[in-house]
């Protein structure tokens, strides 16, 4: 606990005075005033050690959160860096509509993305509008079902995922409401194996479908023009 200049006084005081009238009753000067210096100085360097003492202490924790705040920005910055790009490719001409009128119609995108190699590697797929908005929670990830004639679902709102050796996974975007949507996407790829070169090919399609007249029509997208990447 800091000793503060009124604890001191009100400690001492007393002592102090029955000490002043000793002196006062052999000595003619008043030595009282001279004691009453040192006395006040004493009280006052006290207390000033202990103000000192205590900023010591007060910049100490400032140092040591400051330090702290350091190591968790470093962290942070490390998480967010894990994705590393080790090969890319651009998606062209992707559209995606949903019109809401009694001839309502969907227009969509599917990507189909292969993985090539004997290695895991981690996927990432951007898709941009026609004003370079990011609107990949539009999308989803999907892979096949051996079960059921519907795909299942890896992941939605995203275009991250991972992509095991030798497998197949296909990035479904579409409009969630009514809207038309103009644009490409990217197409990313990182893996641990610093041997790959290349890792992926893949390609797109344009999928319209009227359902007022149950029509459908489907059109390609080259991505890398089919070579590996």
């Amino acid at each position: 606990m800091a000793v503060t200049q009124n604890y001191l006084q009100a400690r001492l005081s007393p002592q102090l005075n029955i000490f002043k009238l000793f002196l006062n009753s052999y000595f003619t000067f008043p030595l009282h005033f001279c004691i009453n210096y040192k006395f006040n100085s004493f009280i006052h360097n006290e207390a000033s050690s202990n103000l000192t003492l205590r900023s010591i202490k007060m910049k100490r924790v400032s140092n040591r959160i400051l330090v702290l705040v350091m190591i968790l920005s470093l962290y942070t910055v490390a998480q967010a860096s894990d994705f590393v790009t080790r090969g890319s490719a651009i998606v062209p001409g992707l559209r995606t509509g949903y019109s809401d009128s009694s001839s309502t119609r969907i227009d969509s995108n599917s990507v189909f993305i292969t993985n090539i190699t004997g290695s895991d590697v981690d996927v990432r797929m951007t898709v941009y509008d026609h004003d370079g908005n990011d609107i990949t929670n539009y999308c989803s990830v999907k892979t096949g079902n051996t079960g059921s004639a519907s795909p299942t679902i890896i992941a939605s709102g995203t275009g991250e995922f991972e992509l095991p050796a030798g497998n197949t996974r296909f990035v479904y975007c579409r409009a969630p409401t009514q809207g038309c949507y103009y644009g490409h996407g990217v197409i990313e790829w990182s893996s641990s194996d610093l041997n790959l070169r290349q890792a992926l090919v893949a390609a797109g399609f344009h999928i319209y479908h009227w359902t007022v007249q149950n029509m459908r029509a489907a059109a390609s997208i080259s991505v890398n023009n089919g070579q590996p990447f």
